[in-house]
């Protein structure tokens, strides 16, 4: 909402020049790119924490073998 606004554009003015469908699904596209988005960020960190989680049970499988073969 705050860019529209700050483009001189009020949400009244949109709807009664566009009409109210076409507004909605503006806002909504907008709104589902914002989610996206946010959704691809966590993801990443989570991917990120799952590759370094690997890496130390590599690591511990690999101390563990070598225990056990002394």
């Amino acid at each position: 909402m705050v860019i529209l606004t700050s483009a001189g554009l009020d949400i009244t003015q949109l709807i009664g020049t566009l009409g109210f469908p076409i507004v909605m699904c503006g806002i909504l596209c907008w709104y589902i790119y914002k989610k996206q988005s946010e959704s691809d960020e966590k993801i990443d960190k989570m991917t990120e924490a799952l590759n370094n989680n690997t890496a130390v049970i590599s690591k511990l499988i690999d101390r563990l073998d070598s225990n056990n073969g002394n």
